[in-house]
């Protein structure tokens, strides 16, 4: 049998082996393509002297994997379950930072989900209340997920949250938050419109990429900020709405045909590798404030 690969405490590969690996003493980290061949191990045990785990997904291609056993050594983690098949999470009771409720595992303070197993999950998602953020690829991957409930108390969505969830068609967005973090919603391509809360003053990058059967979004008042290539591939969303407050656009790749701005004079916006039919609406009387910016365009005041 093929050994494990260590180096400087850092595993770098792991053998496929039918059954339980416990992986020994000493190693430090484990690569985020450790187990890329580990198709037929159902069971991993971290060493107490763990302290870093790879990325999000690392777990993906391991499809018998089904129990994982987290050291207390290990107290930061990032959507460790993603795009896998686990059904069972060991944490000691008295881990210092992490907790497992019914396999999802949460903060200890139970403020934050940390990781759900897609393996977990079937149509509806009930996030529990009092839970204030979802972490890194908390809901990665979980493909037959249709939809997720979201109580008040969250206030913060961690960068792809949600990314892959293809099955999504609806979430409610709490009005505690203040940014839609990078690639949250990236291909969730079942979802087909979303209404963002009036507190979020950004979108971040790939937001929405490849939700490829968007069709509405609404923007909420305070949005300031949409940074680059967050509607990108969504081959269905073609009229979009720009709040009044918005100072920065970047969007490009979309299939827009109709954009509306409200502010009077616009802001640092970059609409790029856009169709030729498109058509920029702007406030009235503000023809002369967007020439520049719209030179060249088809331009509606309304």
């Amino acid at each position: 049998m093929a050994e494990m690969k260590i180096v400087n405490g850092v595993l770098k590969k792991c053998p496929n082996v039918a059954g339980e690996v416990i992986i020994p003493e000493g190693v430090v980290e484990i690569d985020y393509s450790a187990f890329e061949e580990c198709s037929d191990v159902t069971s991993v045990v971290f060493p107490n002297s763990l302290t870093t785990c790879g990325l999000c997904g690392m777990f993906s291609y391991a499809k018998a994997l089904k129990k994982i056993t987290i050291p207390n050594s290990l107290t930061t983690i990032f959507g460790i379950t993603a795009s896998s098949q686990i059904t069972e999470v060991v944490v000691a009771a008295d881990h210092p930072t992490l907790k497992v409720e019914n396999g999802v595992i949460y903060s200890k303070d139970g403020k934050t989900l940390v990781s759900v197993s897609p393996a977990l999950v079937s149509d509806k998602f009930i996030v529990p209340d009092g839970i204030e953020v979802i972490g890194v690829e908390a809901f990665g991957g979980c493909k037959t997920l249709t939809e997720i409930v979201l109580p008040s108390s969250v206030a913060e969505i961690c960068q792809g949250a949600f990314m892959g969830c293809k099955q999504l068609q609806k979430i409610n967005l709490p009005n505690g938050l203040k940014e839609i973090s990078d690639s949250t919603f990236q291909s969730c391509s079942s979802l087909e419109s979303i209404v963002i809360p009036d507190n979020v003053k950004k979108l971040k990058a790939y937001a929405f990429a490849y939700c490829e059967n968007l069709q509405s979004i609404t923007l909420g008042a305070k949005l300031d900020n949409v940074a680059r290539s967050v509607f990108d591939n969504c081959k269905k969303l073609t009229d979009i709405t720009f709040p009044e407050k918005v100072k920065t656009i970047a969007c490009g790749y979309n299939l827009f045909t109709s954009v509306h701005f409200k502010a009077p004079a616009p802001g640092k916006y970059n609409i790029f590798y856009t169709p030729s039919t498109l058509t920029f609406y702007i406030p009235k009387g503000s023809g002369d404030a967007y020439a520049s910016t719209l030179r060249g365009k088809n331009v509606v005041e309304e």
